[in-house]
């Protein structure tokens, strides 16, 4: 992507960029921001829908002009001449689910969205709500500093949503105007870490010291309360969209030259021993000015800051070590000093072509220590090594080449999956059909790298190209198959077909060493008369080192696990151990809501609520009623009592007139078939 340096519109026609305009928080967000007449443009980014939401959004009679930018080809676009972007894109969170649990996902996601306005408009209010925020906000000041910004002031983690939690909330409980009612909130955006500071309320109110920790633990948890309210159908999505608005909405004001204060999760030293906290700040033209401190707290409050340092720290040093390449616990200083030399063998006389051929090897080394398909760093580095010994350094002669190892090749083959994977999530698609789809690429891929290598990329072509495609649903799919298979050839072109590794310091192949003949050994020692006893002496036994052992395990599971299940069993497995479904592989709502104390047995023995209804005994209506009850016994994805509504839909279907017209075709259908006999 090349560098777009972006020049800051005029305070009084503001330009703003939502990234993940078509999500949950998205699109109500986008009509909180059309309707704001402070705004002049209003830019929709995502991978897809946007065109849809632009166009709904754009007959609103208000001053802004919607723009619609879908997918990466589209997203510079959307952030040239930006004031301000809006980061609400990623997964959302699902029952059980902490914010946490979004890192490997989101975090990925806002890497991406900060490098692009990092290059394309360095000089625009970021404001991030995608989480882990804790996380989130950290990884987009690293991008930033890897792009030489050093002034990380317009980088902000939207808490919003806490504080107009806890001012709903106090002024529900106290029976105040909730109009004037504030309630600063400080610290993070996960649980432990959100710390409404009731102490200073205002108007001043009192607390007993229940109702103090009753509503703490409701403002921290609310997230949660949300989630289960909505039983995995999302999360906090409309509150969490006028919280951004009013958060939008105070940034322009800042724009305007007007001192805005505000409580968010920014770079600060307001805590010892960590770089990122939530406190009121005082926002200006070119981003925080003042950070104003928690302020007085009370000694409940002070506990509640101690405990939620450990928290915020080990988040924020996730977000850290997630872009910091250089970090020795994320790439070791060894694997660091082969990637270096690596680089400098690809590209002996291009400085900017080593250090992007160095980001690039790093990037894989780095990501390895956060993904589930993990592997070793240096094994990584080592299977690229040995994947790229046969493939040729540009303007040479073509040369054949494979991946004879099998190993090294079922780590390219992970690799290549995962990302496939990854990046079929993030456009929509789901997880099954995900898995399908990047299984595919990734066949096809590897077939790719066992045949004879040539000297340019090539392209995937599909048998119908998505253009030729009538149904726009069947097209968007077609589209997504095309980019995913194209995506997996473009991780071999880039990461394998770049160079010839021979010229690698330490990977070219050693001589082999070639055993002296003459040498004694031990059968020359020892003839048939001396017995050694090594396999009948009972004393001796097998000794293998205790570590070696573990580790030779260790990496057989991971490995293994990286694969992911082979079949549905092993699926029901995985999910059991991950506590996301009932050792009874039956109930996947299990302690959620409604389901919090239904027994297996509701979901399995559902042919006794057939015995109300008059339906037949035998014959064809019969047979189907049974293979409805047996389906939905099996079915894990559905509540007891959706599966019985199910039932009492079949049965009233089947009423008297039904059931007579099926008789009469059925005997028909028998006469037919015995005249034919």
């Amino acid at each position: 992507m090349s560098r777009v340096m972006s020049v800051r519109a005029s305070s009084n026609a503001p330009k703003v960029a939502l990234l993940g305009a078509s999500g949950g928080i998205g699109q109500p967000l986008g009509l909180l921001l059309k309707k704001n007449p402070n705004i002049a443009k209003l830019a929709l980014y995502d991978l897809v829908g946007t065109p849809g939401v632009a166009a709904d959004l754009s007959h609103i009679d208000t001053p802004a002009q919607v723009s619609a930018h879908t997918g990466p080809a589209e997203l510079v676009s959307a952030l040239e001449g930006a004031d301000i972007v809006v980061i609400p894109a990623g997964v959302p969170r699902k029952p059980g689910m902490t914010r946490d649990d979004l890192f490997n996902t989101n975090a990925g996601i806002v890497r991406d969205l900060a490098e692009a306005a990092a290059k394309t408009c360095p000089k625009a209010f970021l404001a991030i709500i995608t989480n882990p925020v804790n996380s989130t906000v950290p990884i987009a000041c690293e991008v930033y500093k890897n792009n030489d910004i050093t002034d990380l002031k317009r980088i902000f983690g939207v808490t919003t949503l806490d504080v107009v939690r806890a001012q709903a909330f106090v002024a529900e409980k106290k029976g105040l105007d909730v109009n004037k009612t504030t309630v600063p909130v400080i610290g993070g955006h996960a649980g432990v870490t959100i710390i409404p500071l009731l102490s200073q309320v205002k108007p001043s109110v009192k607390f007993t010291d229940e109702e103090i920790k009753a509503l703490t633990e409701r403002i921290q948890e609310a997230g949660t309360e949300v989630v289960k309210a909505k039983a995995g159908a999302g999360s906090a999505t409309l509150s969490m969209a006028l919280a951004g608005a009013r958060f939008v909405e105070n940034l322009l004001n800042a724009l305007k030259g007007q001192k805005v204060v505000q409580c968010s999760y920014v770079k600060s030293d307001v805590i010892k021993g960590i770089d990122y906290f939530s406190t009121p700040i005082e926002i200006g033209q070119n981003g925080v000015e003042k950070i104003h401190g928690t302020g007085p707290l009370s000694s409940y409050e002070q506990s509640l800051v101690e405990k939620s340092v450990p928290e915020l720290k080990a988040s924020i040093e996730k977000g850290v070590k997630f872009i910091r390449v250089h970090d020795k616990d994320a790439v070791d200083e060894k694997t660091l000093k082969s990637a270096a030399e690596a680089s400098r063998a690809l590209h002996p006389t291009d400085k900017e072509a080593q250090k992007k051929s160095l980001r690039s090897l790093i990037g894989r080394l780095k990501e390895s220590s956060f993904e589930s398909s993990q592997v070793s760093q240096q094994g990584i580095l080592e299977e690229i090594a040995d994947t790229m010994k046969n493939v040729q350094v540009e303007q040479q002669p073509v040369t054949t080449g494979k991946i004879t190892n099998p190993l090294h090749m079922k780590r390219a083959k992970i690799a290549i999956r995962h990302e496939v994977f990854e990046e079929a999530l993030m456009r929509g698609i789901p997880e099954k059909e995900a898995r399908e789809l990047a299984e595919k690429a990734t066949t096809f891929a590897e077939e790719r790298l066992k045949n004879p290598l040539i000297s340019e990329p090539i392209k995937y072509k599909a048998e119908k190209p998505a253009s030729e495609v009538k149904s726009e649903k069947l097209k968007d799919m077609s589209k997504h198959v095309e980019d995913l298979f194209q995506k997996a050839l473009d991780i071999f072109d880039k990461t394998f077909n770049e160079t010839d590794y021979k010229s690698w310091p330490g990977i070219a192949s050693s001589k082999p060493v070639i055993p002296d003949p003459s040498t004694s050994t031990l059968f020359d020692v020892f003839d048939a008369k001396h017995d050694l006893k090594i396999f009948t002496n009972p004393s001796l036994k097998t000794h293998e080192l205790a570590f070696w052992k573990q580790y030779d395990y260790d990496r057989a599971r991971i490995v293994n696990k990286a694969l992911g299940p082979n079949n549905a069993f092993e699926e029901m497995i995985q999910w059991t151990e991950e506590g996301k479904m009932w050792p009874y592989p039956i109930n996947n709502e299990y302690q959620l809501g409604e389901e919090l104390n239904v027994p297996f047995t509701e979901h399995i023995f559902l042919e006794k609520y057939l015995d109300k209804y008059n339906l037949p005994k035998t014959g064809p209506i019969a047979q189907f009623m049974e293979l409805v009850s047996v389906g939905l016994s099996k079915n894990p994805y559905m509540t007891a009592e959706k599966k019985r509504n199910h039932m009492e839909w079949f049965a009233n279907y089947f009423n008297k007139e039904q059931i007579e017209r099926v008789h009469f075709l059925h005997e028909k259908e028998q006469s037919v078939l015995v005249e034919e006999t």
